[in-house]
């Protein structure tokens, strides 16, 4: 008989025998590629079979010898082909021990106690995230593939990983390796580091993953397993980031699936082992009446009413048919419930997968939307990193030329300052020279032609506008426009002077001698500007009325006043 112990496909790792299978299983033991058969008695590996079909007559009159009802039989089919698993670092809903509380385990004695503690609590399978922050509270993306192969070498494993179940499959081993091996290796070595040490620093990436994989190559073998391959693909760039959450995605979706019909599964081999037990019920009435004894016996064993099913040393049939009966109606209601919790495992699934996708949807537009912001973020940066550059560069520019243009106005400045000192040097040296001139004329009396003079301070005058500023011309021409006033008019030549040149140097010398010889106060006509002596009412020279000075004040006094009118003093007209 061909023992299907497969129970979860091709997700199968180990399966452990029933009893009621042992006699199909024993009278043709059939072991295919990549399998082993574990026959472990009283707690150690009696023998252990791999890739071979053929009758085991020797085995099957061995395992008659072995067999007793005070033994402790089991058998455990294991595939040995490598078992390839991914597993994800990233954002997750649960922190796994590792980080926290939990240390890797450093003998096979720990071993055993880690998956004795694992076989008394559900342990979550679907979730193959590992969350490890780095030393600054950063989540770290990648993606870890790991090959490895369940050894059959170690009965207190094999039998530990199955203790409370009919088999185990990948999905367990990747619980194992999650929880026991990666994130307590793993896991400290991502946080020894800040994230923007790990992010784009090849080196340290490499380290991590080499030091991860030095440290659970040893790690393994203490849980029988060996590590064939470890490779770890570190989320680089967003694109990066994007293809491993959507193989986390792929790969969760299955995981949940499994999770969720694995109790359909397990049904599934109790009513096979129910079907074997009637199989085997059965068979008794055959084998009492071949006489094979040593059968009927290995079959009763197998029985819990061994007792209830025998009559002294001959097989009770009615018994036989009771028992047989009892298990065809469980059979029926079992196979009626599995059909119901089939339909309803498949809608869980379905709806697990769908709210996990979902999740994984909103994580992936978060994961856009930051992606976005950073762009814009980015680019945002980059303007403001330009315009930054260009106002940099235009200021430097206008300082530049504002420097350039201060320096040329301050060369053109002091060219002016030199030429205006050149021609000031010139102007007083001219000026000098006209003094001296005039001083000479004015020593010889009579010799002075006041149109001469006058002539000669015309020229200086205009010789000075010429050579001046833009701002003493616009002065002269603003001078030279004036309305004429009184002063322009006592400023006007005498008509005489012009149409009498001799009277003019007869007044000029007579002027002269007046000066000299005449009682001088210091005043001079208003009109001719002749000096004036003390007591003349009237000028000389041009006969204008001669105002009055105050003996108190001095105060200039004209012609009709009674009194000062600065200090009040009567005047003597």
């Amino acid at each position: 008989m061909t023992v299907n112990w497969r129970i979860y496909g091709s997700s199968t790792v180990a399966c452990s025998l029933d009893k009621a299978e042992f006699p199909g299983f024993f009278r043709n033991i059939i072991v295919g590629p990549n399998e082993a058969a574990v026959i472990i008695r009283d707690g150690k590996i009696e023998q252990a079979i791999t890739g071979t079909r053929r009758s085991t007559s020797g085995l099957w009159d061995n395992f008659k010898k072995l067999w007793g009802r005070s033994s402790d039989l089991h058998v455990v089919l294991v595939d040995t082909s490598p078992i390839e698993l991914a597993f994800y670092v990233g954002s997750s809903s649960r922190r796994e021990n590792g980080a926290e509380t939990g240390q890797i385990s450093e003998s096979r004695e720990d071993a055993y106690l880690t998956i004795e503690s694992r076989s008394r609590r559900r342990i979550d399978t679907a979730d193959l995230t590992i969350m490890a922050l780095t030393r600054d509270g950063q989540n770290i993306s990648a993606e870890i593939n790991v090959t490895l192969r369940l050894k059959a070498d170690d009965a207190p494993l094999l039998t530990g990983l199955l203790r409370g179940r009919h088999a185990i499959a990948d999905w367990d081993i990747a619980a194992l390796v999650r929880d026991e091996l990666l994130a307590k290796a793993l896991v400290p070595l991502i946080g020894q580091h800040t994230g923007s040490e790990i992010r784009g620093n090849q080196e340290i990436m490499s380290e991590i993953s080499q030091l991860s994989e030095i440290t659970l190559r040893n790690k393994f073998d203490l849980y029988g397993l060996e590590l064939i391959n470890m490779y770890v693909n570190w989320g680089l760039t967003e694109e990066d980031e994007l293809v491993i959450a959507e193989g986390c995605k792929d790969r969760e979706a299955r995981a949940i699936e499994f999770d969720h019909t694995r109790n359909v599964r397990d049904k599934e081999r109790e009513l096979v082992l129910e079907r074997q037990r009637v199989t085997n019920l059965q068979e008794l009435s055959h084998l009492e009446a071949s006489g094979d004894v040593d059968l009927q016996e290995i079959i009763l064993a197998g029985e819990i009413s061994r007792d209830n099913l025998v009559d002294g040393k001959r097989i009770n049939q009615a018994s036989v048919n009771v028992q047989v009966k009892e298990l065809e109606l469980d059979i029926q209601q079992k196979e009626s419930l599995l059909r119901v919790e089939t339909v309803k495992a498949d809608a869980d699934a379905r709806f697990a997968i769908e709210q996990r996708q979902a999740l994984f949807d909103q994580e992936l537009k978060n994961m856009e939307s930051d992606r976005s912001q950073r762009t814009m973020t980015e680019e945002s940066q980059r303007d403001i990193a330009e315009m930054t550059e260009l106002t940099r560069l235009q200021i430097e520019r206008q300082n530049a030329k504002t420097q350039n243009e201060l320096q040329s106005s301050r060369q053109t400045s002091e060219s002016d300052q030199a030429t205006l000192r050149a021609r000031l040097d010139a102007s007083m040296s001219r000026n000098q020279e006209e003094q001296r001139t005039l001083r000479e004329l004015m020593s010889s009396a009579g010799s002075a032609d006041p149109s001469v003079l006058r002539e000669m301070l015309k020229q200086g005058t205009n010789r000075e506008i010429i050579e001046g500023s833009d701002a003493k011309m616009e002065s002269h021409s603003s001078a030279q426009r004036a309305p004429e006033g009184p002063e322009a008019e006592d400023n006007k030549p005498d008509p005489q002077v012009q149409e009498n040149p001799v009277d003019s140097k007869k007044v000029t010398h007579n002027t002269t001698d007046n000066d000299q010889n005449a009682g001088i106060t210091g005043t001079r006509c208003t009109a001719c500007s002749m000096p004036i002596q003390d007591g003349w009412k009237v000028c000389p020279s041009c006969g204008k009325a001669v105002n009055a000075r105050c003996q108190n004040c001095s105060t200039e006094i004209q012609v009709g006043w009674n009194n000062c009118p600065v200090c009040g003093l009567g005047t003597a007209r």
